[in-house]
Order: structure tokens, then sequence, then C-alpha cells
């Protein structure tokens, strides 16, 4: 592990926007003094449940350059040796001096990927003003891990693929592929036709709004996932209490609401460029972004950041930043 390219890895993920997921029931403890462990199959969202920690420690006020995430099944990182790990916060306190004595959040996902790694997650929690939040896929070997090498120290979670009544979430993003491989996984004998067209029935009955990605490309529009707004927030209600439903998704569908009864043309735009509503797919004519609350400074930049990155690709636009 070279130390110049994990600066360049720190400093990628610190900037980048964090991507968007389906809410999950799973909320982690951000201020414990315990190492925050999350094991379950692969694929099974644990690295969104990091993410989303992440968001919520934004939400809070958290500047990112206190927040330190990692993959280490990251191809740029490899090989990983035992005496390079102090590498991580050494490099990041260069990058970022001005946070190096200011509590800090690391996120390591893959944690096995980085051999001695229990040795020097032992030390960095005894001697660090650290919060400390560890995944793993193998579920067997990570609890045994744990068990013999943090001692007493973590609390572990289980993650398991989405539930049906995470799936119903209004504003999450539909990939009935992805849908097919959870159910299955799960031992439900769904097909992908099946699944398509119970998807396809929902849309003709009016419950759900699959919204494409905004992109000219019909191809495109249909590869990609889709993001999923229900009609009426009270769908949910009986599969998860109302405190469990994120507001902030629901002020998003409130403005997707507003639009889809005036016009059909409405997309989305994912990845550093995440744009929650964009108005016109062909010829972008609105850019809109919604978040629940501004007072974070984080919260204002990242959202007026990702306008700012939109709409140089779409200088006709007109950009919104809807607040609660």
């Amino acid at each position: 592990m070279e130390k110049e390219t994990l600066k360049y890895v720190l400093a990628y993920n610190t900037t980048r926007a964090l991507p968007s997921a389906t809410p999950r029931a799973l909320q982690l403890p951000l201020d414990v003094r315990k190492v925050i462990t999350l094991v379950g199959i692969r694929r099974s969202g644990k690295t969104y449940v990091l993410y989303e920690t992440m968001r919520r420690l934004e939400a809070q006020g958290v500047d990112r350059r206190r927040i330190i995430y990692l993959n280490f099944e990251d191809d740029r990182l490899l090989p990983i040796r035992t005496r390079e790990l102090d590498l991580i916060l050494r490099a990041h306190d260069e990058l970022y001096p001005d946070f190096a004595r200011e509590k800090k959040y690391l996120f390591f996902d893959e944690v096995r990927g980085a051999p001695g790694w229990e040795a020097f997650i032992r030390r960095v929690d005894d001697t660090e003003d650290v919060r400390i939040f560890l995944t793993g896929s193998s579920s067997h070997l990570l609890s045994r891990e744990i068990a013999t090498g943090l001692r007493g120290r973590s609390i572990s979670y289980e993650v398991f693929p989405l539930s049906f009544a995470e799936f119903l979430q209004p504003a999450s993003l539909l990939n009935v592929h992805k849908l097919y491989n959870d159910f299955r996984s799960q031992g439900l004998p769904l097909s992908k036709d099946t699944l398509y067209h119970y998807v396809a029935c929902l849309e003709e009955s009016y419950l759900i709004f699959p919204v494409p990605i905004a992109d000219r490309s019909v191809r495109k529009r249909a590869m990609n996932p889709k993001k999923l707004h229900a009609i009426d927030w009270a769908l949910g209600y009986p599969f998860l209490p109302e405190t469990r439903i994120d507001t902030g998704k629901k002020l998003e569908t409130a403005v997707f609401l507003h639009w889809r009864r005036q016009r059909e043309d409405l997309g989305y735009l994912g990845g550093e460029r995440e744009i929650d509503l964009v108005v016109g797919t062909d010829r972008p004519e609105a850019l809109i972004n919604v978040a629940l609350s501004l007072t974070a400074q984080a919260t204002w930049e990242r959202e007026i950041g990702t306008l700012t990155r939109a709409g140089t690709r779409r200088p006709g636009a007109r950009r919104f930043l809807v607040a609660h």
C-alpha cells in the first residue's frame, strides 16, 4: 500500500458524493465507545448501511474531513501489509492537518482484507479519539475473530438483504435484477418475469411511479435502476412505524408528485452529479434537489455542489434546492 496512493483514495472518498440507497430499518449508534461491526452475506447492503451512517453524521454537522472511509478490497490499495495500516491515520493527518487532533469516525469495509487488522483496530481504539465501524462478509469467521481479537470491545449487527417492508419504502432505487437476487437468497421462488409483472401491476394501478435516469438514450433509461415513488406515504405505515419512515424521503416524494401532476417526462441523475429530480428528460428544464434541513454546512455544500456540477452540463436548466 503506497502512501501517495492511499492519500489519493482517502481524498477521493472524502470529497465524492455518497451514493444514494434504500433507507434501512437498521440504524447504527453514532457515538458509543464500542467498535461497531456489520456481518452478513455479500450484496446484503452492509456498505450502504455505512454510507447511510456517514450521511447521518454529516446531517448532525460532522465535517466530512473527520470521516475516513476505506474499502480493504480496493485494488488501488493492494497488497495491504500489516505494518502499513498505521499509514492510514498518518496520511489522513497530512491531508487534513486542521483536523488532526479532532475526533474521527473510521469506516473500514471488508476489513478482513487487511492482515493483522485485529491488533491495529485494538490499538487505535485504545489510543485515538475515534469511533470505529467495520464490515465483513464471512459471518462465522468474522464473529470468531471479533470474539478473540476485540475481546468484548465490539457490538455486532447482522445485515440481511432488503426486507419486503424496506423494499416498499418510497423514493428507493428499483433494480429488478438486484431484487431477484435478494429474494432468491431468502429462498423465495420468484422469477424475474414475475417481478417485472408485479412492478408493472403496481405502476398500472397508480400505486408507484418508477422514475428513470434522465438520459436521451432509451437503452440507458431501460438498463439503469429506477427511483421509486409511491402515490401516498400511508402505504408504508402497515409495514414500518411512522417514525422509521425517512421524513426527507417524504418531502422528496411530495416534490415529485407536484411535478408528476403536471407532466410525465421526469427523471433523476445518479453518481457524483446526483440530482433528485430532473424536469424534462430529453431537454432538462429544471434540476431539483431536496433536503429536509440545511442547518449543517456540509449538507448545504453537498446539495449546492451537485446542482452546480450537474448544471454545467445542462446550462439551460434552472436549479432549485427545496428544504423543509
